[in-house]
């Protein structure tokens, strides 16, 4: 008999997903307040803001992909951001 690919996420999944999200939510809230029009504590909040939105928007669309490889791709491309801007800020 073949074996039959669940349609659920496993755990594992589900936790580089959430860790991605949260990667590049907080690469977010480091970089759009240097580029933002406002005052400095505004566009903390701001970016703070448009971070949590995009990691709700991340953790919601992303399991959707079909292709666990753009799912992989996509997961280590925060981690990447993230530990560069980290290095680079450093």
């Amino acid at each position: 008999m073949d074996k039959k690919k669940s349609e659920w996420l496993s755990i594992r999944e589900i936790f580089y997903i959430c860790l991605a999200a949260y990667a590049y939510s907080v690469w977010i809230s480091w970089v759009l307040p240097d580029y933002l029009p406002f005052a400095k504590a505004e566009n903390i909040y701001f970016s703070a803001l448009l971070g949590f939105i995009f990691l709700i928007f991340y953790i919601v669309l992303v399991p959707g992909l079909r292709s666990k490889r753009w799912q992989k791709r996509i997961n280590y491309l925060s981690y990447v951001l993230l530990l560069g801007y980290w290095i680079i800020k450093k």
